[in-house]
């Protein structure tokens, strides 16, 4: 799995791109400061 966003600026590691894949049954804790202003975003996995 991973967590794609659409709108945000994100860093390149938390944006989603396959050879970032969570495995099955393991965690990940995204981190980073949101940049933008307020608005509307949206993300998918």
């Amino acid at each position: 799995t991973t967590v794609h966003w659409h709108g945000m600026l994100v860093p390149d590691s938390a944006d989603g791109h396959p050879r970032l894949a969570i495995a099955p049954g393991s965690r990940y804790e995204y981190r980073f400061d949101v940049r933008n202003r307020a608005g509307t975003f949206w993300y998918h996995s």
